[in-house]
């Protein structure tokens, strides 16, 4: 009975030591300009990956690794190193990007009068006039 004791507890304790050993990050996260925070952006480890709430919050457990990866659209990826189980507040810095102008016109094929579509089984024929 005394050694079924002792090897449950060595088998106890053996168990319960890596638990003591997973480590968790709180934060949040804004933008860099309007310093407002950034919903759901995407925070990232080697072992797993989380969204943010509306608010900017994350909370990320059993971290394996020393850095996070932090990506929203129009936000610039950035990675930080990692400080265990302290709050940081993480800015993103938007990014600016001009498109190329776009010309709305009526297209080509509207400036005929009349366009036969199609038939319906031979009998009749579609037409824009």
């Amino acid at each position: 009975m005394k050694i079924s004791r002792k090897v449950s507890f060595i088998l106890f304790f053996s168990f319960s030591f890596p638990a003591l050993g997973q480590k968790s990050i709180y934060g949040r996260i804004l933008d860099s300009l309007s310093l407002k925070p950034v919903s759901y952006a995407t925070v990232s480890t080697l072992s797993t990956s989380i969204y943010c709430d509306s608010l900017g919050y994350f909370k990320v457990s059993n971290i394996q690794d020393n850095y996070l990866i932090i990506s929203c659209v129009g936000y610039n990826t950035k990675m930080v190193n990692i400080h265990y189980d302290q709050c940081d507040t993480i800015s993103l810095s938007p990014i600016f990007k001009e498109l190329d102008p776009v010309t709305v016109r009526k297209p080509d094929f509207l400036n005929n009068k009349k366009i036969q579509l199609g038939k319906l089984e031979g009998k009749s024929k579609f037409s824009i006039n």
